[in-house]
């Protein structure tokens, strides 16, 4: 198998010891994700995809399988982590005495880029996210939107190959959320993979070429986003469908 351009789960297993036989949450779970696709997870809160995300951005082990990054295991290489970008919560990713400004100027210079490097990505972002006006307003006064946004853009300011955001649509406007949408789409046209958690309906049915459900600690159902319709209710079906514990 040809793993270059390609994030890999490859059957992860995690189990937690809240008692005596342990709690199983992930089981022998594998997919992968292209360069160029939008595939989005679905499932109820407690079905593991929080812990799913943090093992694919290295912040947990596995007990069993591993997260390949064209062909390296990003548990053996940390230097592949480079190549990912991660929103996972836009309350708690930013130091909060620090203007937004500063927070991304921080985290861009903790990436290796130069302030013109970090003044240009932030110009092309902005056209999506519009954040110039919170640029100098420290991220503890900032709204829950407000601060999502600043956590995407820090997510994916030094332009990854994979980008991981976990519920990116919280705290936003309609409007917002549109271009989050926009954005994404042309991510994907550039070439990167992009991974994303969402109880959004209809975001995940506009913009996603693959929808995993996931139960009992593996892909219960694939659904491809060719076979949706565009308003998220045919989405809603399949779920309720899927999760029907009757």
């Amino acid at each position: 198998m040809d793993s270059r351009g390609k994030l890999i789960v490859h059957g992860l297993t995690k189990k937690f010891n809240r008692s005596l036989e342990g709690v199983e949450v992930l089981d022998d779970l594998s997919f992968e994700i292209n360069r160029e696709e939008i595939v989005s997870i679905l499932a109820p809160n407690g079905y593991g995809k929080t812990t799913l995300i943090r093992i694919m951005c290295g912040l947990l082990r596995p007990d069993k399988g591993y997260v390949e990054i064209n062909g390296e295991n990003i548990f053996n290489h940390a230097g592949v982590k480079k190549n990912i970008g991660v929103s996972i919560d836009g309350s708690k990713d930013s130091y909060s005495n620090f203007t937004a400004k500063e927070n991304i100027k921080y985290f861009g210079m903790l990436m290796g880029l130069s302030n013109v490097e970090i003044g240009l990505r932030l110009e092309k972002i902005s056209k999506y996210l519009n954040i110039e006006r919170i640029l100098n307003v420290r991220t503890s006064k900032l709204s829950r939107g407000q601060r999502q946004k600043l956590s995407i853009v820090l997510g994916i300011l030094h332009n990854p190959q994979y980008l991981i955001l976990d519920e990116p649509t919280l705290g936003l406007d309609l409007k917002s959320s549109q271009t989050l949408s926009d954005m994404l789409l042309d991510m994907k046209s550039d070439g990167i993979g992009i991974f994303l958690a969402s109880h959004d309906t209809n975001i995940i049915s506009k913009i996603s070429d693959r929808i995993i459900f996931l139960k009992n600690g593996k892909v219960e159902n694939t659904l491809y986003g060719c076979n949706l319709s565009h308003d998220g209710r045919e989405l809603e079906k399949v779920y309720l469908n899927v999760y029907d514990e009757k």
